[in-house]
């Protein structure tokens, strides 16, 4: 599909999984090619993306709830294939049982609020995984899941 034709909320969704796929490229490396399943319950790691992608679709503009949960299953079906839905489920679930997903998605706005602000002219699109600091994400993963790389 030519990228002018998709809807803002998938642009933006897709945008922000990019900068996340290196991160996920390593755990898979270390891991014979595939996510460990335990990635899927991961609080931490799943809230700071849930945070961080809320941003991005604050930043673009989305404020219709219904919208916004499309982006968040865009953003998670592009980095966890096939499960999207069931994180998107268990989100509310999760920002009211878990502090460590409700602290880790706190720090994902944090993060990626500044993200956006060093945004200057560039635009979300243009931004590379490299040019992100994804700081106590990176401990966390370099912590948890160790990486052969």
């Amino acid at each position: 599909m030519l990228d002018f034709l998709k809807p803002k909320n998938v642009k933006i969704a897709e945008s922000v999984a990019r900068l996340f796929h290196p991160i996920l490229h390593d755990i898979r490396s270390s891991n014979d090619g595939a996510l460990p399943v335990s990635v899927l319950q991961d609080d931490y790691l799943i809230g700071y993306l849930a945070g961080s992608v809320a941003v991005a679709a604050t930043f673009a503009g989305i404020t219709n709830p219904k919208i916004n949960g499309l982006t968040n299953l865009h953003f998670f079906e592009r980095l966890f294939p096939k499960h999207g839905m069931t994180i998107c489920r268990q989100h509310p679930e999760k920002m009211s049982s878990s502090e460590e997903y409700l602290s880790a998605y706190q720090e994902g706005v944090e993060s990626f609020n500044k993200v956006i602000g060093s945004l200057e002219e560039k635009g979300l699109k243009n931004i590379t995984a490299n040019e992100v600091d994804l700081g106590s994400l990176s401990e966390h993963i370099a912590h948890v899941y160790p990486l052969t790389s």
